[in-house]
C-alpha cells in the first residue's frame, strides 16, 4: 500500500508543477472490498486485482485525473455500464460502426460489449474502459478509449498496472497539454497495437 501511495503522490507532483493545483483528492472515500465484489457480481466479471487495489484507495467520482478524464466511483462504473449495456440490448447500437478499430483487431468490433467496464469519463461522455472480454488478438484487462461518437478505440496499455505507468511516464515526458480553459489536460493517444 505505501508503493501506491508514493505512486499517486509521483503523479501529483507532477500534476502541481504543470497545473499549479492538485487534481488528486487524497482525502477520497475507499471502496470497501465487499462493494467491489458487489460490482463485480453485477456486471458478471471479476475485476483485475490492479484495478481492485485503486478502487481500494479512491471511489469518489473525479478523486483522480487521467489527462481530460476524471475517475469514476464504483456507482458510477456501474450506471455507465448499465446504460450502455442497456442501450445495446434494446438494440440502440445494432446500425453503428466503431470507426478507431479493425475487424480483426484486439478490442472486439462492437459499437459496446458488456465485458468493457468504465472506470474514467471526460466531460464530453467519452469513456476510458477495462476490456475483460478482449477479441482473440487481445489481452484481458487491456485499456482503450470508447467515444460516444466512435465506440472504442486501440489498446492504449495492456492492463491498468500498465496504464498507471505509462500515465505517470507521460507526465513526466510533457507528453499532453494543459487547457486552463477547459481545467483538463489533453493527451496524444499513442496504441499499443490495432
Amino acid at each position: 500500500m505505501k508503493q501506491v501511495h508514493k505512486y499517486w503522490e509521483d503523479v501529483d507532483k507532477q500534476l502541481t508543477k504543470i497545473t499549479n493545483q492538485s487534481l488528486i483528492n487524497f482525502h477520497a472515500k475507499g471502496a470497501a472490498k465487499e462493494d467491489i465484489a458487489k460490482l463485480s457480481a453485477k456486471i458478471g466479471y471479476e475485476l483485475p486485482e490492479d484495478f481492485q487495489d485503486f478502487l481500494t484507495r479512491f471511489n469518489e467520482y473525479q478523486s483522480v485525473t487521467f489527462f481530460e478524464y476524471k475517475s469514476l466511483s464504483i456507482s458510477d462504473i456501474y450506471d455507465n455500464w448499465r446504460l450502455l449495456t442497456n442501450l445495446k440490448t434494446q438494440g440502440e447500437f445494432e446500425h453503428l460502426t466503431p470507426w478507431y478499430i479493425k475487424e480483426k483487431g484486439a478490442v472486439k468490433f462492437k459499437w459496446w460489449h458488456k465485458g468493457w467496464i468504465p472506470f474514467a469519463e471526460d466531460n464530453n461522455g467519452n469513456l476510458l474502459c477495462i476490456d475483460l472480454a478482449p477479441a482473440k488478438k487481445g489481452t484481458k484487462g487491456q485499456i482503450f478509449y470508447w467515444e460516444t461518437v466512435g465506440g472504442p478505440g486501440v489498446p492504449q496499455a495492456k492492463s491498468f498496472g500498465e496504464y498507471l505507468k505509462n500515465y505517470k511516464k507521460s507526465l513526466e515526458k510533457g507528453k499532453f497539454a494543459y487547457d486552463e480553459v477547459m481545467g483538463v489536460l489533453a493527451q496524444q493517444r499513442e496504441s499499443v497495437g490495432a
